[in-house]
């Protein structure tokens, strides 16, 4: 009896493994791109509810009031990591929605 012979038991222990090694990464790497979409998700939907919010408050003083004057309290928009500081504005938040005047900001809110 060789070598050959004794190792031929291991095989499919061996590959077992391996196989299993396999399916843990992979189902890894899926758990984590499917966690990453959830919380970017998240983000955007936050980000949406502090527009309808600080909308409501523009729509509140009859639209008149610019839309740098307008606080949003909800969320860090200026990225100082503090929310409701002083450039977390309605302005900047429509930044974010790819709007960058004022009037287009207010329009973005139902105004006008």
């Amino acid at each position: 009896m060789g070598m050959g012979d004794l190792m031929k038991g291991i095989e499919l222990p061996v590959n077992v493994l391996v196989m299993m090694v396999l399916a843990v990464v992979v189902l890894l790497g899926i758990i984590i791109l499917v966690t990453s979409a959830m919380s970017q998700g998240g983000a955007t939907a936050t980000m949406q509810t502090a527009k309808d919010t600080t909308c409501i408050k523009l729509r509140m003083v009859g639209c008149k009031t610019e839309p740098a004057d307008i606080k949003v309290t909800d969320i860090d928009v200026g990225g100082d990591g503090t929310a409701n500081s002083d450039d977390d504005t309605l302005s900047a938040l429509c930044n974010k929605f790819g709007v960058a005047t004022d009037d287009a900001c207010k329009e973005l809110c139902g105004c006008k």
